[in-house]
């Protein structure tokens, strides 16, 4: 479970911190920084599996385009504090890595990482008279310009090994099961980061898209929502339907036939009304009970542990439902380390969010992100005790909502 995340000019960050709990609502006017601290999180989750320069071209972006232009830096960093089971052991990992830029060249590389779990290891190095002596070294690995060093449980000893240029983790290069016995901590991280998904806005055009493969997720943006509910198994399938059923009374079944070329399948709908039964296929479902259908979809990941990361989460949804999609992402999130971190402009769907859950995104005085809880100062504490957290963000201006009222 990530318990902080830093994140240091990328955009139009300079530096926030944000702290995460299990369900987290981020809100704020147009153009604060919502979807910025989405895209950010899910460049360091990636940076675990995919090149920097890969992110960006599938993004369609340019380097230029998320360095931020707050101050003269060159790096963009990040720090994570994560709390993770290794091996029946609850450990806080503290994960830093920062990416040089090169904006007249258009590269970025790797530049310093470090993994630690607060302990100091042993560290065999050559002293000037070409001795080797034992030095406690801290933390589990830690990457720098020349050398790189890790610390390999299955021999009690930290290798030191000369560091090569890329533009991702090193994490990329854990094998979590060749590793397992030189690097736990590492491997239980790489398989945590791999449980993290961003779906961002749920585009209509991608859960409408067929789609092929078994797969254990519905894929970045929802575009493997087909193909996920096709690999579904009958309790699985079950649980789904009650789900939607629960939400839409006169769905009947969701199912998925195969589309064109072989091995592609898309999504069909069966909606009951007394002795009428129609059939819709995904062509033709509606933009809202799609994104009904992905959220209930969310519950059936067989996922033990992950961040999820959502956009917009109202977009397209009928605000008389909102109870009930909020209740789907709690339930959610009672089940192992899972997390979720969602955007919201609704404030009808935050009168269903805990307010220790809701956090405020605005610019600062020099256009920079910032972030902080939503209901901290006394006067909103006092507020909450006969409004709703909805309410409230309806009827107070962001100064009133941060606690710098005017004079």
């Amino acid at each position: 479970m990530i318990k902080s995340i830093t994140i240091q000019n990328f955009k139009a960050t300079k530096y926030v911190q944000i702290e995460l709990g299990k369900l987290n609502a981020l809100i704020g006017a147009n153009s604060a920084g919502k979807s910025t601290i989405l895209q950010a999180i899910d460049f360091l989750i990636n940076s675990a599996t995919t090149d920097a320069d890969v992110w960006l071209k599938e993004r369609n972006w340019k380097l230029e385009e998320i360095k931020s232009q707050i101050g003269s830096s060159r790096t963009i960093a990040f720090n994570a504090v994560i709390q993770l089971d290794v091996n029946g052991i609850e450990k806080l990992l503290n994960w830093h890595i920062e990416f040089m830029t090169n904006l007249s060249e258009g590269t970025i590389t790797l530049y310093r990482e470090s993994i630690s779990d607060g302990r100091y290891y042993p560290t065999n190095v050559i002293d000037k008279d070409r001795k080797m002596q034992t030095v406690l070294r801290h933390g589990l690995y830690d990457y720098q310009p020349h050398k790189v060093a890790f610390y390999n449980f299955s021999i009690n000893e930290t290798r030191v090994f000369a560091s090569l240029q890329r533009s991702s983790s090193l994490l990329k290069d854990i094998d979590p099961i060749k590793h397992k016995e030189m690097y736990p901590d590492l491997v239980r991280l790489k398989e945590y980061l791999l449980n993290c998904h961003s779906f961002e806005l749920l585009s209509p055009d991608n859960l409408r898209h067929s789609s092929r493969g078994k797969t254990w997720d519905i894929g970045k943006n929802g575009k493997k929502l087909a193909s996920f509910i096709r690999s579904m198994d009958k309790n699985q399938r079950e649980k789904l339907i009650a789900l939607i059923k629960d939400i839409i009374p006169n769905i009947d079944s969701i199912d998925t036939v195969i589309k064109g070329r072989p091995g592609w399948v898309e999504m069909v709908l069966k909606e009951a009304y007394g002795d009428n039964n129609f059939k819709i296929s995904s062509a033709h479902i509606s933009d809202g009970m799609l994104r009904i259908i992905a959220f209930a979809t969310l519950a059936q990941m067989p996922s033990e542990g992950g961040l999820i990361l959502l956009d917009e989460i109202e977009d397209g949804v009928n605000p008389y439902i909102s109870e009930k999609v909020i209740k789907i992402l709690y339930d959610y999130v009672k089940q192992g380390n899972r997390q979720i971190l969602f955007t919201t402009h609704s404030t009808v769907f935050l009168d269903d969010v805990k307010p220790d859950d809701i956090r405020l995104v605005f610019r600062d005085v020099d256009g920079s992100i910032a972030v902080t809880k939503a209901f901290e100062n006394e006067r909103i504490k006092e507020l909450l005790e006969f409004m709703k957290p909805g309410e409230i963000v309806l009827n107070l201006d962001q100064n009133e909502l941060i606690g710098q009222e005017d004079n």
